[in-house]
């Protein structure tokens, strides 16, 4: 049991997501209404909640796309982060994004957090389990790479 369930009134609000696909203007159109559309359900449902929004965003920083949709996909998770005040999970723990693509790593999943007034969250490990999620052949389950983010917690009251 997750301890937080035996403190009344304190809450942790967990989202996974998938947002559009695709290079096209159009679906990177798509992938910012995603998130604006996500970003105002989060600020109306889960305001004063500590939160954990993580899954596929289809937002790349790794080179797979050019530099002007890269710089458009960024504007959109700052957009969002800064929206809904979270904290981007890589970021908090240096993942080292540029290693991890060039290591040949999906970087287009994310995870991202924020506290509240009761719960203190703080992503404390962001890593890649390629290696643990595999047919029996030995190739991935997935065409993306495993991510785990471990997040640390506590009580503030």
């Amino acid at each position: 049991k997750f301890p937080a369930a035996r403190n009344p009134g304190v809450a942790i609000d967990v989202y996974n997501l998938h947002a559009d696909a695709g290079g096209h203007d159009r679906d990177a159109a798509a992938r910012a209404d995603n998130f604006e559309q996500l970003a105002d359900f989060i600020l109306s449902r889960s305001a004063g909640h500590a939160l954990i929004v993580g899954g596929d965003t289809n937002l790349r920083y790794d080179g797979t796309r050019d530099a002007r949709r890269q710089a458009l996909d960024g504007d959109i998770w700052t957009r969002f982060l800064q929206r809904t005040g979270l904290t981007d999970a890589c970021a908090a723990t240096a993942c080292g994004e540029e290693a991890l693509a060039q290591a040949g790593y999906s970087v287009h999943d994310r995870f991202s957090y924020r506290s509240s007034a009761d719960v203190e969250l703080q992503a404390s490990r962001h890593h890649f389990e390629r290696e643990r999620f595999t047919r029996e052949d030995g190739e991935p389950l997935s065409d993306h790479d495993p991510l785990a983010v471990r997040f640390e917690w506590r009580l503030r009251r």
